[in-house]
């Protein structure tokens, strides 16, 4: 999962995930998300290619996802990625934090997964808390709107998340 850029850098946070990637992406392909791009410049995504290559991976064997403004946006265009390129079961990396509304959103839209998390940033700093309390807040979030969604009916809500 990609991480937004900090005027341009990568945070430390961004470039664990990316460590963690690199760790697999000798044995398979890396697709790199996140649209997200500060003042014009770079993608997460295209920054997470330039620092993936940097390290040694194969160019050819990283995929983007530029489009992307959000987590669910992350995964619904990797999904079609995955599967123009018939890739399955992605290994899902992301921050401790993130892995719990990272996995039930890929479930919603159904991906099989596998979870992995780089050990920074350490979910003793008081930020981490401050992290968890809102992923714990988006996943409600998600749940409510998915509950809506099947209660109403709404064509529209129920296609963005499944």
């Amino acid at each position: 999962m990609g991480s937004r850029l900090n005027r341009g850098e990568m945070t430390r946070e961004f470039e664990a995930r990316l460590s963690e990637a690199a760790r697999h992406g000798t044995v398979c392909p890396v697709i790199v998300l996140g649209g997200m791009a500060t003042g014009g410049g770079l993608t997460e995504a295209a920054a997470g290619q330039r620092w993936l290559v940097a390290r040694g991976l194969c160019e050819k064997n990283i995929f983007l996802e530029e489009s992307s403004r959000n987590s669910l946006e992350n995964l619904a265009h990797a999904r079609i990625l995955m599967r123009s390129r018939n890739f399955r079961r992605p290994l899902l990396i992301t921050s401790r934090y993130h892995l719990a509304r990272s996995s039930i959103l890929a479930a919603g839209l159904g991906i099989s997964h596998i979870l992995s998390a780089p050990d920074h940033p350490s979910m003793r700093q008081p930020a981490a808390l401050t992290r968890s309390l809102f992923e714990a807040l988006m996943i409600n979030w998600y749940y409510v709107g998915r509950a809506v969604a099947r209660l109403t009916g709404n064509p529209g809500m129920l296609s963005r998340i499944s």
